[in-house]
């Protein structure tokens, strides 16, 4: 029997449809809250950042709904290293990106899989924290640095997002937790190109002598728009980089949405 969790991320912020338009918490996840609430969750008092409750598919049962006890979630209030009113904004964000609406492709077979790393402190100061359709709060970060908001040549959402970037990472390391910046995790990346690239000969396994294999100048591939990160891009080596955008297998891919007919569209599923 084929088991579904509805959530994208094993944990999300509720998006809440307001009476007169606005939207209470994060927008990205009002279809999800929508179908929480049919199922029968709810929320006495509501905030920005209600973690939603996991929704379970056995088959083609009904789904269910199972709240996530909140001693075992790990979040991190965000608060700035010279800004100290940052931290009254009362901003936050989870440790651990468990993405949930993938399938592992390995030998023909599609697994559902479950899988996380760590946090890139981009994909939180400068997406989910940033995006106008998300959180929104470089407009509120620029107005309490007292920042000239009425031109964009003044740069006001730049310096806004450089801020919140580092209160970002800052906040992490305070709490120990695993958190790395993009300047380094590119970095890491173009270490590993070359190391693949430096395998220009690598010997048949002694196991089978019946010719001289070898593999020269391993091609990395990947999807540039995806490797780039949100912020400083051109900073970062991967910007002057091109690589070839091949399909290969074993590898991760979206399932279809349970409550849609068409499957969803390909994008970074930490930070949408």
């Amino acid at each position: 029997m084929q088991i579904k969790i509805w959530n994208n991320l094993l944990l999300r912020y509720a998006g809440y449809r307001q009476s007169d338009g606005s939207i209470l918490g994060d927008p990205a996840n009002l279809e999800l809250t929508d179908q929480a609430l049919k199922l029968g969750w709810s929320k006495d008092s509501k905030s920005r950042f209600d973690v939603l409750p996991l929704i379970i598919q056995m088959g083609e049962k009904e789904p269910q709904w199972f709240e996530i006890p909140p001693e075992i979630i790990l979040e991190v209030p965000i608060s700035h290293p010279r800004y100290e009113w940052l931290a009254d904004l009362g901003l936050k964000w989870f440790a651990l990106p468990a993405v949930s609406n993938m399938v592992l492709d390995l030998g023909g077979i599609q697994y559902p899989a479950t899988f996380n790393g760590f946090y890139m402190g981009s994909e939180i100061g400068a997406r989910n924290l940033s995006d106008t359709n998300r959180y929104n709060m470089l407009p509120i970060i620029a107005e309490k640095m007292g920042l000239d908001c009425r031109k964009k040549m003044t740069l006001w959402q730049d310096v806004a997002l450089v801020e919140l970037n580092i209160a970002v990472l800052h906040s992490y390391k305070l709490h120990g937790v695993k958190i790395l910046d993009h300047h380094t995790l590119t970095d890491l990346f173009m270490q590993f190109v070359d190391q693949k690239q430096q395998c220009d000969r690598v010997p048949a396994p002694l196991c089978d002598r019946r010719f001289d294999a070898t593999l020269s100048n391993r091609q990395v591939y990947g999807d540039w728009t995806w490797l780039v990160p949100p912020l400083s891009g051109s900073t970062t080596p991967i910007f002057h980089s091109r690589f070839e955008n091949r399909l290969l297998k074993p590898n991760y891919f979206y399932v279809r949405v349970p409550w849609e007919k068409e499957p969803q569209a390909g994008g970074c599923p930490l930070h949408h």
